[in-house]
């Protein structure tokens, strides 16, 4: 194996740069190979969640619930049960704004 080449910070910003557009090519090209090889996809379209079938059908499978806002750093706590119901598991994330 080669050895690793060092980024200089311009160049590892362009890169950054460039990362929505790949995970959205590289989104595209799964969802179409996944078709191909006759497998549904479901996916979130419009406020509902839709399975699409290899013959280009599709069918609503429930709507959504409304995304919920959110303020980028906040700090979020979800308390939920845990696997036996008697334990309480933590996830901490991002807190949602305030909904208006």
């Amino acid at each position: 194996m080669g050895s690793a080449k060092a980024l200089d910070e311009q160049t590892m910003s362009y890169l950054e740069a460039h990362i929505p557009e790949l995970a959205e090519g590289a989104v595209k090209q799964a969802y179409c190979k996944n078709l191909a090889a006759g497998r549904k996809m479901v996916e979130a379209v419009n406020g509902q969640l839709i399975e699409s079938f290899p013959d280009g059908s599709s069918r609503v499978i429930k709507p959504l619930e409304a995304p919920t806002p959110v303020v980028p750093g906040q700090r979020r706590v979800r308390m939920f049960a845990g696997p036996n119901g008697s334990e309480k598991s933590t996830i901490t994330g991002v807190e949602p704004a305030p909904r208006k």
